[in-house]
């Protein structure tokens, strides 16, 4: 799959006043950055003491492909002497606001070993002025492992205190207990930026496709319309409009089918067209690939292939099909012991072609005829599914008041009731929800967990969706010391004075003076000068920050 250099905004909030600031971003072609150094968390580290010098600069590619065709990266040695969260520094030219909510940092990482990487944020918050601008705010790791010997999107989560700012990011290519055990090597880092997704944007090679991932329909009255699966009495649907444009469609991020072991799954597609057949895989061990086997025209035991409507004359129950056409389909049933989890399916419209990436024959390909390959989730699940909540500074109940049970049904929505203790306010929850946390978040590309947040502001009573109770369910209740109450009423250091009205930020200055109003994504939302009173109107609820002021709009 060829990529090319991608930044991905964060999405902005609805507000008409001003510019927009976009995500940070780094490709070291241009001076998109201050500089670049090196870091290392570990306090004793011989980097930070002064008897080593770390090496990073920015350099030509070495490693040019599909994937990263850049001219310039970012260069660092890996040393040995260096501790697990040593990399390399780059000093933002734009700051990078936390918040609750989590957003990714993503970045292009070459490295000859592969394995765990991390990522290290250095700023300081606005409310402490005697903070140094490069205090650690958040050191995490990736979430997946990265391949060896070939360039891949590392992503990395990050949250926390909406008054951080970062200003310098610690891309940390080898995040090993023991690093002192190998030895050095150089590795590479490019196209540093910050998304709401986290979806890799570098594919890894799993689940093969006979094609570029974008190629375009070369006809018009054949494309697939809609999908269904049905297993026992629940019923997972989507459109597939994108099959109109392109041959392949990625779904993972958007459509999941759910079912449980040992459950009949039927298939239906809507195809606009005629004289195509449909097949249907699941990569039950979660390898990256589906395998096909074929013995005596009939799917051999653990083969992904599950359901097809036509092969040779045979339909996947094995009945007679001489030379019909259709993409009508037999129903197939979920391995009995298949482990709870988030697996790859496929659906593929071809012609009498069992090859999971597509007919490739010159005759007869699956882009000459019409055909359409779609990937999605599937979700195997159990009736209830493990709640776990950290619950500081507060006491969370359901909200009848009963105690938290250990388990609760499978997408069902969770009613919750938080009291805080004297003196603390709740803000939010964040939700972790899917399977295996401390494990990699996507496992060839399949999203095995996902983090969510629920603001709150001063409620009480919080609904948890059923569509984030679809695995296990861990709750962090997020929360402040700072009243929910109009402003900080300390003038700012320019000699402006901030007040809030309803929806409104009131400003007031006897000269005139700039001002500048940053909501809690880091994105500058209004600016310009004020001498007299001006009142900049409305601002929805949430926390704002004029200059040096911080604002809470309720």
């Amino acid at each position: 799959m060829k990529q090319h250099k991608l930044f991905i905004a964060t999405a902005a909030l609805a507000v008409s006043l001003g510019a927009q600031a976009q995500a940070p971003k780094c490709d070291f072609e241009e001076n998109d950055y201050k500089s670049v150094s090196t870091y290392d968390a570990w306090e004793d580290s011989p980097f930070r003491t002064g008897q080593l010098t770390g090496q990073a600069r920015v350099v030509d590619n070495p490693y040019k492909d599909d994937n990263n065709p850049s001219d310039k990266v970012l260069g660092f040695q890996r040393s040995r002497y260096g501790g697990m969260f040593y990399g390399a520094r780059i000093d933002l030219n734009d700051t990078i606001a936390l918040s609750p909510t989590t957003q990714y940092v993503h970045a292009y990482i070459y490295s000859p070993k592969g394995g765990k990487v991390g990522l290290v944020a250095l700023g300081k918050r606005i409310t402490r002025t005697e903070q140094e601008p490069d205090a650690e705010q958040l050191i995490v790791l990736g979430n997946m492992q990265i391949p060896e010997g070939a360039w891949a999107d590392a992503v990395f989560p990050i949250w926390g205190n909406a008054n951080a700012r970062i200003m310098s990011l610690v891309i940390v290519p080898d995040a090993s207990i023991n690093p002192g055990s190998g030895e050095d090597f150089m590795t590479y880092i490019d196209n540093v930026t910050v998304s709401e997704s986290a979806s890799p944007r570098i594919s890894t090679g799993e689940y093969a496709l006979n094609f570029d991932a974008d190629q375009v329909m070369t006809r018009t009255d054949r494309h697939l319309d809609r999908m269904t699966f049905r297993a026992g009495n629940v019923s997972s649907a989507t459109t597939t409009t994108q099959c109109r444009s392109t041959v392949y469609a990625d779904l993972t991020d958007k459509f999941t089918v759910t079912m449980k072991a040992g459950e009949s799954v039927r298939p239906t597609y809507s195809y606009t067209g005629n004289a195509m057949h449909s097949y249907t895989y699941v990569d039950w061990d979660n390898d990256g690939k589906f395998d096909v086997d074929f013995e005596s025209d009939e799917p051999a035991n653990g083969s992904d292939l599950m359901s097809y409507s036509y092969y040779e004359g045979k339909n996947s129950a094995g009945q007679n099909r001489g030379s019909s056409t259709g993409v009508g389909t037999p129903v197939y049933t979920a391995p009995a012991d298949q482990p709870r989890g988030i697996y790859r399916g496929r659906t593929k419209i071809d012609w009498n072609n069992i090859d999971p990436a597509g007919n490739i024959d010159l005759d007869n390909t699956i882009i000459n005829n019409g055909g359409n390959i779609v990937d999605y989730l599937i979700n195997v699940h159990t009736d209830n599914v493990q709640l776990s909540v950290d619950a500081r500074m507060c006491s969370v109940t359901l909200a009848d008041g009963s105690a938290l049970p250990d388990s609760i049904p499978f997408d069902e929505n969770l009613n919750l009731s938080v009291k805080m203790d004297d003196g603390y306010y709740l803000t939010g929850l964040r939700i972790t929800h899917g399977y295996n946390f401390n494990g990699d978040q996507y496992i060839h590309g399949n999203r095995q967990w996902s983090v969510d947040t629920i603001q709150c502001d001063t409620q009480t009573s919080i609904t948890i969706p059923a569509s984030m109770i679809d695995g296990d369910v861990s709750v962090s209740v997020l929360f402040t010391n700072i009243p929910p109450v109009g402003i900080e009423t300390a003038p700012v250091a320019s000699g402006m004075n901030v007040s809030v009205e309803e929806n409104t930020i009131v400003l007031r200055s006897e000269e005139e003076k700039p001002y500048r109003v940053v909501n809690a994504g880091g994105q500058v939302i209004a600016k310009g000068t004020v001498k007299g009173t001006k009142k900049l109107p409305n601002f929805p609820a949430g926390v704002y920050v004029v200059n040096d002021t911080k604002c809470v709009i309720n």
